[in-house]
Parts: structure tokens; sequence; C-alpha cells
């Protein structure tokens, strides 16, 4: 909601909905008008029983549990990021909607959309969803894709530049990551022993999905990336610290220049920065990448190490609402 209101004035994309079970229009509006980590939202809000005002548009709440108790007529696309529905069956429960984009690795989906990467995908979307018209029953319909994860948003417009100008023979991927809400707040019970652990106290080792990820999103490195992650105590940004051997020589001005390259095709999701900063420098920014150009190493022209910053939080709800508008512009023109 915050990135939608700070980056989508022109209402090429609007929120019409909003469903989230156990969660009272007062609730929800405090929650948005107090950020501990993004500070206060800097627009008006109010709220009603089942409503919530934002900058003068009303948006209807609603609280239900499963996707098929929702009737709606006036809904294109959902953004679903309950963390629930995270299979094409369980997402294509929404079967008021043309089409559903999961904030997650979703099984089974017809598209994983990593903008920088592959977002050409986006055209056969953006047709078949012209096509569909008013016929929302359609037994092809909803359309659901992936928005992959925040990490693999970071990792691979990075990797895909490199693997095309120098190739990457393998390489392994380690990403820096503040804890988040799945971990405890105190030591409790866990599906994973590390994360039943106090989140805000240690250095918490925990496994990634994201070199499988990657493999579907860039083909030329399937099976070719490993990676794992580590939980750090603080509550935003995180970075990848991604160690590779390259297919050409190469050294550290080549990756430099691969990466203002990549800076320039695509300026909302590449940064390439050269100052000497720290994690909270980065916190609010929109950007699925922010290259750090000091922490680039080249050994003997093969073995080469990159760092890139991400907001985990605010750089991967812009790629979210992103999506989101490159398919609502397609239905506005048609």
């Amino acid at each position: 909601m915050r990135a939608y209101a700070e980056a989508y004035t022109d209402e090429s994309i609007q929120i019409v909905a909003i469903n989230t079970p156990k969660a009272s229009a007062e609730e929800l509006g405090h929650l948005l008008k107090y950020d501990s980590t993004h500070g206060r939202f800097p627009y008006n809000i109010r709220y009603g029983p089942d409503w919530i005002d934002l900058c003068g548009k009303k948006i209807s709440l609603s609280d239900v549990r499963n996707p098929e108790g929702i009737e709606r007529d006036d809904i294109d696309i959902v953004l679903e990021c309950s963390g629930a529905f995270n299979t094409i069956e369980a997402a294509s429960n929404h079967k008021y909607a043309k089409c559903v984009i999961v904030s997650a690795p979703c099984n089974g989906c017809n598209d994983t959309i990593i903008l920088g990467v592959n977002q050409e995908k986006l055209l056969s979307t953006r047709h078949a969803l012209k096509e569909v018209g008013k016929n929302r029953r359609d037994k092809d319909f909803p359309i659901v894709l992936s928005a992959g994860s925040c990490t693999t948003n970071c990792c691979a417009p990075i990797m895909y530049a490199l693997n095309n100008a120098i190739g990457i023979e393998e390489g392994f991927v380690t990403t820096v990551h503040s804890y988040t809400s799945d971990q405890n707040l105190l030591d409790n019970r866990h599906t994973d022993r590390r994360r039943a652990r106090t989140a805000a106290t240690s250095i918490i080792p925990t496994s990634t999905g994201v070199g499988k990820l990657l493999g579907q999103v860039i083909p030329a490195l399937r099976n070719n990336i490993g990676a794992a992650a580590l939980r750090v105590p603080t509550t935003n940004v995180s970075l990848i610290d991604f160690k590779f051997e390259a297919k050409h020589r190469t050294s550290r001005e080549d990756i430099l220049e691969i990466m203002k390259i990549a800076e320039k095709a695509h300026p909302t999701i590449i940064s390439v920065i050269n100052e000497e900063l720290v994690s909270i420098d980065f916190n609010h920014t929109s950007y699925s990448a922010i290259f750090d150009a000091t922490q680039t190493e080249v050994i003997n022209g093969k073995f080469c190490r990159i760092v890139a910053w991400y907001d985990n939080e605010w750089g991967f709800a812009n790629r979210m609402l992103d999506i989101a508008n490159i398919i609502s512009l397609s239905n506005n023109q048609r």
C-alpha cells in the first residue's frame, strides 16, 4: 500500500480491495500510518468498518480466509501476498480475477517474472488478458505469475548481465538477510531449529531457494549456482555476496563497465554505487539491486567476487506493482 501511494500516483493501476483475515480497518490504518522501518506514512488516511480511504480513494476491506469465498467483478489482478497459496492450484482459487501475481516462488505457475531479465514474457500475458475480456470464468484463467523473491530480484539482473558478457562457469551466492517474521522473537518451537532461536541476537544460517529459482529464470545457469542464507540482527536491507568462476578472462574494470551498461539499460532496477556505505543507507530504496563497486574483486582473471545491496521490503513491493502495472497498461490500451 505504501509503495502504491508513493510510486503510482498516475492512476495506471488502482487498488480497489484488500482481503486480510483477522485484521480490522483500525488495525490496518494504524499499521499503515506508523511503520517502525519506513517511518510515518506521508499521506492522510481514514477508515471505516469495512473500508480504508487513501488520499480520497476508498478501498474496500474483507476478511475471507479462502480465496474461493471472494466474490468480485471489479478486479483484474490479485497480488497474492499471504504466503499461504504458493502453488498454481492454490493461487488459481482466485477465480474472480484474470491474473494472480504471487509474492514468492510458486510451484507450477505459468511464469516467474524477474524484471531486468525476462520481462518480455509479459507480452503473452498482455495478449491473453486482452482476449479474455469479461469472461472471468474461462478455464484457462486466472493466469498465475510469480514475482520470485526479493533475493532473486537482486541476483538475477546482475547475473544475467555478467553471464551474457563474460559467462559464469559456476558460482555460489550467500545472501546476508535481515531477519523476517518467519523467525522467532524469542526462542520457541520452529520447523527450522536455527530459526527457532531469537532473531535479534544471532547470525542464523538457513536455507534459500534462490539457486533453484535462478535456474528457472536464467536457463543457462541451471545447476551452476549454489546458494545459502545468513539471517542477521537487522530489521531491513540485505545483500548478496556472489563468488563465481568466469568463462572468459576478465578484470575488475570489465565487471564495473558491464554493470554500468546494465544500469543504463534498467535504470529503475539496477543502481551502481562507488561509496563506502552500510545497510541502513539503502533503507527505502526501490531498486532490485544496488551494485557495490567498492566490493568487486577479480583474482587471476577468472575468480570473481561481487556484492549488491537490496531493500528486501521496499524494492520487492515495487517490483510486484511494476508487474501489475505492465499488465494493467496493456488492458487500458485494448
